[in-house]
């Protein structure tokens, strides 16, 4: 989930190049309203930076309303408050190669559950 368009499109795009079935949210209010109607999801991806609602704000949410659903945070490196360490990270920007790696975790994480 990320709040630019294009960025959130390029992402989408190579997770999909990469075999995973993606739904793209515009904002975390967005991403709620998604899972409300389908929550059966592994991961989810949300940009730290988005306006409104934070992305360590939206995992917070989905953690206590979807506990199976794995929550990646994307932030610049060092970005993040020490409240985010219970969640799985990605620093931006990340190549393709660290997005498979750190979606591979929170797969196997997530069935493991």
């Amino acid at each position: 989930m990320e709040s630019d368009g294009l960025v959130r499109a390029s992402v989408a795009e190579v997770l999909a190049d990469l075999g995973h079935a993606v739904v793209q949210a515009a904002s975390g209010a967005h991403a709620l309203e998604v899972l409300a109607r389908d929550a059966a999801f592994d991961a989810m991806i949300a940009d730290q930076s988005m306006p409104v609602m934070a992305g360590l704000q939206l995992a917070a949410t989905v953690v206590e309303r979807h506990p199976e659903i794995r929550v990646i945070l994307a932030s610049p490196h060092g970005q993040l408050p020490q409240s985010a360490d219970a969640f799985l990270r990605i620093d931006k920007p990340f190549r393709n190669e660290d997005l498979q790696v750190v979606l591979d975790v929170a797969v196997k994480r997530a069935r493991a559950a």
